[in-house]
């Protein structure tokens, strides 16, 4: 019995579908209340009773997340246009290459360990040793190979998604888990045909990868760990409900600040608990392979995040510059003013 197998036997409950998505980021509006979400954004070292937390207003949050998403079978998703050339600037294109190229070949891994059925098992074995040789003879003059590559494994995750989706029983696979990798793989290839994303639009992308690594956690945790489920479950719901909301103005600013608060918090939890798995104090059925890769994406979260928090701090220090001066110009009109008057009486 492989570790899939036991992730399944130790669902307890249907609330993984909570992380289902439905693909590339399309802007939506929701409700806006910054100053509250900082307040829900508690330490994860002291998690609350969960029963009083799931709410329905959680499980609302998580709906208007996902609604905020393409389907993921529309046909510009798919378009043989966005797989046909790297478009990014060569650097921009290597950076998210050296990255997520690693994190696809383990996306094609995952599901070969846990799919039974024979023919879906064998592609993803294939195209995880493919990829592997992709990134093994990388240079700049072989990267636009990942495109073809990349929608192969396109294809094939839309494959296991709509067979979950018919009700077939495929493996052990969460139908929320092979949405959730056709995402990632959707806003990668977005990386490199350089679609521009807004801020909110990177931010609310991470936010959901995040919310959902934190409810995936809470199912594969050992039923014992409890106090640590709990804790996984009550961050995925406070990440997507600071998603959910709309952000505009210096609400922008905010929404980022709670983000990336929110996204350390998970960091230290998911970094705990691989210490804890591999050192065999914490027991779950999660791989060490999956929780460094989710380690691995949790720390580019935080990495972009930062970065989207600096322009935002540069820019509030230029208006404050900015106004500093005006006042400074004003009050010397002021001042000349008045001695102009005092020298005509």
């Amino acid at each position: 019995m492989n570790i899939f197998k036991i992730i399944a036997l130790c669902a307890l409950t249907p609330a993984v579908l909570i992380a289902t998505g439905c693909g590339a980021y399309s802007p939506s509006s929701n409700r806006s209340d910054s100053s509250s979400q900082e307040h829900e954004i508690q330490s994860l070292n002291s998690p609350q009773s969960s029963s009083k937390q799931m709410n329905s207003k959680s499980f609302d949050a998580f709906d208007a997340l996902e609604s905020s998403f393409q389907p993921l079978d529309s046909k510009s998703l798919s378009s043989a246009e966005r797989f046909r050339q790297i478009k990014a600037n060569p650097a921009k294109a290597r950076n998210e290459i050296d990255f997520w190229a690693r994190q696809l070949s383990e996306h094609a891994l995952f599901l070969h360990l846990g799919i039974e059925d024979l023919q879906l098992k064998k592609r993803g074995l294939e195209l995880h040793k493919r990829f592997e040789a992709f990134r093994k003879n990388m240079s700049d003059k072989t990267m636009n190979q990942i495109l073809p590559l990349t929608r192969e494994l396109r294809a094939y995750k839309m494959d296991v998604v709509n067979t979950l989706k018919s009700g077939k029983w495929i493996g052990w696979i969460f139908p929320s888990f092979a949405k959730h990798i056709v995402r990632e793989l959707d806003y990668f290839v977005d990386k490199l045909n350089g679609v521009p994303y807004s801020k909110k639009q990177e931010v609310k992308f991470w936010d959901k990868i995040n919310s959902d690594h934190a409810a995936f956690a809470a199912r594969l945790l050992d039923p014992k760990e409890r106090e640590s489920s709990i804790t996984a479950e009550e961050t995925s719901m406070k990440i997507a409900d600071i998603a959910s909301n709309d952000h505009a103005g210096k609400e922008e600013a905010m929404f980022i600040k709670i983000s990336l608060k929110a996204s350390k918090e998970l960091d230290e939890f998911n970094r705990k608990t691989q210490k804890g798995i591999k050192q065999n104090t914490v027991q779950s059925v999660i791989h060490p392979v999956l929780i460094d890769h989710v380690v691995r994406e949790g720390k580019r979260s935080i990495e972009i995040l930062s970065k989207l928090q600096k322009v935002e701090s540069t820019k509030e220090d230029s208006t404050k510059d900015s106004t500093n001066q005006e006042q400074e110009a004003f009050d010397q009109n002021e001042e000349q003013v008045e001695q102009d008057e005092a020298t005509q009486y």
